[in-house]
């Protein structure tokens, strides 16, 4: 009877130093909670944004269209840009693909100037204000806008 016992005992002690382990851990001698660093979460990506165009809606003005990713647009005479315009659902709503469809007009413009803009946090590309069209003649922009040199394709 007494080997059955020391067999017990055997198979026993692994446990029990794994429960004396835990119990100094929670008790304050092991790891403590407040100086252990929490760990970030993984960003989600935002896929870029597809078939971006803008349209002159007049010598001060443009709306921008894009499908996809981020539903802020960045802007301003330098890469800095300075001004930020949140995205709308355009009315009426496309329905040659799948979307998110975004739509941003910017008001206040200079006439025949150069803008740099990006969405989200997308690479610098850059327009040019018209040179004084009036509201009433909009004119339709569809190609690929220019990048900044040096910025990520």
């Amino acid at each position: 009877m007494h080997s059955d016992t020391t067999g017990r005992t055997h198979r026993l002690m692994p446990m029990l130093l794994l429960a004396l382990a835990i119990a100094l851990t929670l008790a304050g001698c092991g790891v403590r909670a407040d100086r252990v660093a929490p760990v970030a979460a993984d960003p989600v990506a935002v896929p870029p944004a597809t078939q971006v165009h803008f349209t002159f809606t007049g010598a001060t003005s443009v709306a921008f269209d894009w499908v996809g990713g981020d539903s802020v647009l960045r802007y301003g005479l330098t890469t800095d840009y300075g001004q930020t315009q949140t995205a709308v659902e355009p009315t009426p709503l496309p329905t040659a693909s799948a979307g998110p469809f975004r739509e941003a007009e910017l008001t206040g413009l200079e006439p025949d100037t150069e803008y740099h803009y990006a969405i989200g946090t997308g690479p610098d590309h850059t327009f040019r204000t018209s040179p004084g069209r009036s509201a009433s003649s909009p004119s339709v922009t569809s190609e690929t806008p220019r990048r900044t040199p040096g910025s990520p394709t």
